[in-house]
């Protein structure tokens, strides 16, 4: 090999190496990353809201499940397609009274909370604090209801009672837990329950509920398990009653019998004839209807039609 043939050698080499060396760089770059665009959602992607029914709720609890689906569908911030989610979803009856409450303007022409607003001034129109606290002093417990149960009851229009009394700082404080407790105690149905409580020296209504709860569930838990304890003594009395009401009834049956018994026999008392003395008659190991000797009359085989007593005194005697 001469040396213009090892330098086109050696330069090849170089070349190969060179190329391999870029490929190495290449895979260690990071690809170029495609912008994924975020899909744009429209009104016909949102099925409709429930509609407001006010035998299942108040408008007020429909309101903040309404607002709740639609952050929970993203379009809160957009108040265009709130509206149109609204008219879609209150139903005929409510949209027909919306339509006829901000006439002569069509419901599509304000914006959500303006309609929201009407229909909460028509549909639940704001009470007197007066009224509710009216209401709230005759919550008692119901007769099948838990404990849990009455305290929501009283907790469910708490707040247009307005239990507040003015601070030193110009500001109302709430005293809505001191008529709770009090409301709680007085009419709970259980006096046990009751009794237990005003024991305590607890203040807290929070406190006062979960002990309440915890005796309620205790009594419960106590009468489950005396039930079951006696489910086995139960069956024992069953069988030791049923078997007490057979003996009886043979009892009365063998007394009937008995009865029954001793009237036949007093009957047959009654009713027999007087004992015939043999030997004083004379007629002793006689037979009463031939006269003989030999046989009784039970074995006697004369024929009675063809009869003659030879002896006429027996029978003579036996007739008198």
């Amino acid at each position: 090999m001469d040396a213009e043939q090892f330098k086109a050698l050696i330069d090849a080499m170089n070349q190969n190496q060179q190329l391999l060396i870029e490929r190495l760089l290449s895979k260690d770059k990071p690809e170029p990353t495609v912008s994924k665009e975020t899909p744009v959602i429209t009104i016909s992607h949102i099925p409709p809201f429930e509609s407001y029914e006010p035998k299942k709720e108040k408008f007020k609890y429909y309101m903040q499940r309404f607002e709740n689906y639609l952050l929970m569908k993203d379009v809160f911030q957009d108040k265009d397609k709130c509206a149109q989610i609204l008219l879609n979803s209150i139903g005929a009856s409510n949209y027909n009274i919306l339509a006829a409450l901000i006439a002569p303007k069509a419901p599509s022409e304000l914006p959500c909370d303006d309609l929201l607003k009407v229909l909460e001034n028509h549909l639940a129109p704001k009470r007197s604090c007066l009224v509710s606290q009216h209401y709230f002093l005759l919550t008692y417990q119901k007769q099948d209801s838990s404990i849990s149960d009455y305290v929501a009851d009283l907790r469910h229009d708490i707040a247009e009672c307005e239990f507040t009394v003015a601070c030193e700082c110009s500001e109302n404080v709430s005293v809505a837990d001191i008529f709770l407790r009090a409301q709680f105690i007085c009419c709970i149905k259980d006096s046990w329950i009751k009794e237990q409580i005003l024991q305590s020296e607890l203040t807290d209504f929070n406190d006062i509920v979960d002990k309440a709860i915890a005796l309620e569930t205790s009594k419960i838990d106590c009468c489950e398990l005396s039930k079951s304890n006696t489910t086995g003594l139960e069956d024992i009395n069953k069988i030791a009653k049923r078997n007490q009401e057979s003996k009886n009834i043979k009892t009365s049956l063998r007394n009937h019998t008995t009865n029954q018994n001793d009237v036949a026999s007093n009957y047959r008392k009654k009713t027999k004839k007087p004992f015939l003395d043999f030997e004083k008659l004379g007629i002793n190991n006689l037979c009463l209807r031939c006269g003989n000797n030999s046989h009784l009359s039970r074995e006697c085989r004369s024929n009675p039609n063809h009869l003659k007593c030879t002896k006429g005194l027996h029978q003579n005697i036996i007739k008198c």
